[in-house]
């Protein structure tokens, strides 16, 4: 955990102004050099229309832990129908969770979120988890709300304030995870939950107190019940967040990998202890170049925790692996909603580690397979295996420096998208399209006999347009601007690399 100085900030407020040399001392924590320019103008606005608003939850979290907040969120008073009639650039998303997206400047968006009560859960007093959250308070009620008391901080920019209904200060300043209320009934409300403790703790380096870890032990069967999107969505924050490593552990422990990745989970409770080493070994060097790469696709993140499942770097066993990558892709799509972009693309990259590690050879041309829109990635996931094992140094070197020197001759030219379709009737014309419906026991000879015009199948329930991140609340029309959204014509560059 990072180290801050509690002792220049105030105690917790309760909404009561704060004096002159309490302000002073919250600024010396918060500097408004830290604060988002347009997050302070949302909040603006509403307050010049008589609303009430303030910056909540993560933003003013990681800045009293002096980090580089990710987004900034707001919550008001306004309803979204009046938060929409203030913005020009705004839309209103959500069913579950009804809230306006703000849209500023460089495709930036800002969540404004209208001040939340409990909701009423009287119909079904048996279940208490929470399918509608559309009940609107107070701002006490709101932060009274929310699951940990990291959390339920709301920071007022113009008046240069932290208000704390939940002692979110003394948990922040101890090092410590904490539900608010009763940990039991905020699991079983949102399950979900679990996940997002999962990565507070391992992210912020806090314990958590028994009482709310007994409780996510206790809600893991209750996962499920929530929606296969939104916990795919954690899942790969997780993973790509550079804590994957001792997230994958904890949620080992807490039994719960069995529910979010099956497939993984039974690779690991059968696996030797080298192969599990190899495994964590490779993890742990992902988490490394995470933490200086920010920018990491799914895709690639698959592929390094595949690596060990079904490596194609062995050439006594590269049948056999090839079976059992596909036994995993499949059944990730099929035990839980798994998009096919991330599945297939994992299989082309993973088809690519042979030809960079001089196994097998393109039959395009190496230059050809550089200009390749999956080559990038590919050498990723090799460079990441390669720290991790030791194995073929040389060949990594060697790309890296042909790398580098094409780039000066081709930063020019433009490379075509893999979701273009002219790369798509490329891909077609090469024969590097992986047919999808190939059986699990496919004899050795069955992949280069494969015809080429075996039509991917797409699973019944599932249109071959759904994006690999995608939350409950996210509207299907979002402009392509929005970070996390995709063309609707986005295919993934599947491969079987001759």
């Amino acid at each position: 955990m990072t180290d801050v100085d509690f002792s220049a900030v105030s105690a917790p407020l309760t909404g009561a102004d704060l004096t002159q040399a309490q302000k002073e001392n919250v600024k010396s924590v918060i500097e408004y050099g830290q604060l988002d320019a347009d997050a302070v103008r949302v909040v603006l606005r509403l307050r010049q229309h008589g609303h009430e608003a303030y910056l909540v939850g993560g933003c003013v979290r990681d800045l009293l832990l002096q980090r580089t907040p990710k987004d900034f969120d707001i919550a008001t008073d306004a309803l979204p129908e009046e938060i929409r009639a203030l913005f020009r650039r705004c839309r209103l998303i959500g069913r579950r969770f009804r809230l306006a997206h703000v849209f500023a400047s460089k495709g930036r968006i800002f969540e404004v979120a209208t001040f939340r009560a409990t909701p009423d859960n009287s119909q079904n007093p048996g279940d208490l988890l929470i399918r509608r959250d559309n009940v609107f308070g107070s701002a006490q009620e709101d932060a009274c709300r929310r699951d940990f008391t990291i959390n339920g901080l709301f920071f007022d920019p113009l008046a240069a304030h932290v208000i704390d209904f939940v002692d979110g200060y003394a948990d922040l300043k101890r090092g410590v995870l904490r539900t608010i209320g009763d940990p039991e009934i905020r699991m079983r409300e949102d399950p979900v939950r679990i996940l997002r403790a999962v990565r507070f703790m391992c992210k912020l380096g806090f314990e958590i107190e028994p009482p709310t870890y007994a409780a996510m032990e206790a809600a893991v069967v209750d996962l499920p019940k929530c929606s296969p999107p939104r916990l795919l969505e954690e899942t790969f924050r997780l993973l790509r967040g550079g804590i994957a490593k001792p997230a994958l552990q904890m949620l080992i422990s807490l039994d719960a990998l069995k529910l979010l990745l099956p497939p993984l989970w039974r690779f690991l409770n059968e696996a030797t202890e080298e192969e599990r080493e190899t495994f964590f070994s490779c993890v742990g060097v992902l988490d490394a170049w995470l933490a200086h790469e920010k920018n990491c696709s799914d895709e690639v993140v698959l592929a390094c925790l595949a690596m060990s499942v079904a490596n194609p770097l062995l050439p006594d066993a590269y049948i056999n692996n090839l079976a059992k990558l596909h036994a995993f892709l499949k059944e990730l799509k099929r035990e839980i909603v798994f998009p096919k972009r991330i599945a297939e693309g994992c299989r082309g990259l993973l088809n690519a580690q042979r030809i960079l590690a001089g196994q097998r050879k393109y039959k395009g041309g190496l230059n050809h397979f550089r200009e390749h829109a999956l080559f990038e990635d590919a050498l990723k996931v090799f460079e990441i295996w390669s720290a991790a094992t030791g194995q073929f140094p040389n060949e990594l070197k060697a790309w890296k420096t042909q790398r580098e020197r094409s780039i000066k001759v081709s930063s020019k030219k433009k490379r075509k998208p893999m979701h273009s379709r002219s790369f798509q009737a490329r891909l077609r014309e090469d024969n590097l399209v992986e047919p999808d419906n190939v059986p699990s026991n496919v004899p050795s000879s069955a992949p280069d006999n494969m015809p080429s015009n075996v039509p991917s199948s797409v699973p019944d329930n599932v249109p071959s347009n759904v994006p690999g991140s995608v939350l409950d609340n996210v509207p299907s029309n979002v402009p392509d601007n929005v970070p996390g959204s995709m063309p609707e014509d986005s295919q993934a560059a599947t491969e079987v690399l001759r």
